[in-house]
């Protein structure tokens, strides 16, 4: 028998005598999409900010596709008093 066949054939066995669960595929293609932890960063600076203030003190952008953007964010951070 040829090698490729016989690989076939494995994998043909393989794949039909498995289990199927068929619970919820819904709700189990959900739980392999969602990340197991989550990481958030607060910061007193938006870098994309920061970047688009820097570029554009040394070139004028073509589109602007930056502005409505920069448009939302405050000027600069306000600081919190400190008593």
């Amino acid at each position: 028998m040829h090698k490729g066949k016989k690989i076939e054939q494995k994998v043909k066995k393989v794949l039909a005598e498995g289990e199927m669960n068929v619970d919820e595929p819904k709700k189990a293609a959900l739980d392999q999409l969602k990340p197991k932890y989550e990481i958030r960063v607060q910061t007193m600076l938006d870098p994309i900010v920061e970047e688009t203030h820097i570029i554009r003190e040394h070139a004028e952008e073509v589109d602007d596709r930056y502005d409505q953007y920069m448009d939302k964010v405050p000027d600069k951070p306000k600081k919190k008093d400190r008593q």
